[in-house]
């Protein structure tokens, strides 16, 4: 079975979504203030859900105790506090005169 697309054309679909656009506009125009009001009120309904997630609902949950407990690793632990046992006597074992004044 063959389609033959030259006889399939797009302006009657775009004019019927076009008319139907218009009068979509022109009902909303007419309409106005109830308009208004609807997307109010879907706005307030959507505040009030984000209000509930976010603030009332965190409050009225408990938070999760993990039993677990955290604990170091020896060998990263010794490593960690020998590197700082060698930067302190490096500190401290630094000559501290003052340096001449290259002005005088």
């Amino acid at each position: 079975m063959k389609i033959n697309l030259s006889s399939f054309s797009i302006t009657p679909i775009i004019h019927n979504l076009e008319s139907m656009l218009k009068k979509l506009v022109w009902t909303i125009g007419k309409q106005a203030f109830w308009f208004i009001l609807v997307i109010l009120f879907i706005e307030m309904i959507f505040a009030e859900f984000l209000i509930y997630q976010y603030v009332i609902s965190v409050e009225i949950k408990e938070p999760e105790i993990t039993d677990s407990s955290v604990g170091l690793q020896k060998k990263a632990y010794d490593t960690i506090i020998k590197k700082w046992q060698t930067q302190d006597d490096f500190f401290k074992n630094y000559p501290s005169n003052n340096p001449s004044n290259p002005f005088q």
